[in-house]
C-alpha cells in the first residue's frame, strides 16, 4: 500500500449528478487488498463551500507535509472507493485532529 489514511492525494472523481470525472483532491480514510492491486475509501474535497450540514473547513495549518492550492473544504458525505492505479500523486497528510473529526461526522452520517 502506497497511500495512508490521513494523506490527501489526487485521483479522478466521478461527478455525482452527470457523467465524466475531474481530477481532485481527496483524503484517504481506509484501505484493502482486492484483486491483486489496493483499493481506498476516498472523501471529496473541494475548493468552495458547499451548503450542507457535513462541511469541514481545511486551515493551513490542518495539512502536514504539503499543502493544497486554495481555501479547501472536505466533504465526509462524499465518498468513494478507488484502486491505487487512479490515483496520481500524493499532496500532504490531514492533521489527526481534522481525521478524528471527519471520522465522528462520517459515524453521524450513517447512524
Amino acid at each position: 500500500m502506497r497511500f495512508v489514511r490521513e494523506g490527501i492525494v489526487v485521483t479522478p472523481f466521478p461527478f455525482s449528478g452527470a457523467t465524466g470525472e475531474k481530477p481532485r483532491p481527496a483524503l484517504v480514510l481506509a484501505s484493502w487488498s482486492y484483486a491483486g492491486d489496493t483499493d481506498y475509501l476516498l472523501c471529496m474535497i473541494i475548493s468552495q463551500q458547499a451548503d450542507e450540514p457535513y462541511i469541514i473547513a481545511l486551515d493551513i495549518a490542518d495539512i502536514e507535509n504539503g499543502s493544497l492550492r486554495r481555501k479547501s473544504y472536505l466533504r465526509p458525505s462524499y465518498m468513494f472507493a478507488v484502486s491505487e492505479r487512479r490515483i496520481s500523486r500524493k499532496l500532504g497528510s490531514l492533521t489527526s485532529d481534522k481525521l478524528e473529526l471527519t471520522i465522528e461526522i462520517i459515524k453521524g452520517i450513517l447512524e
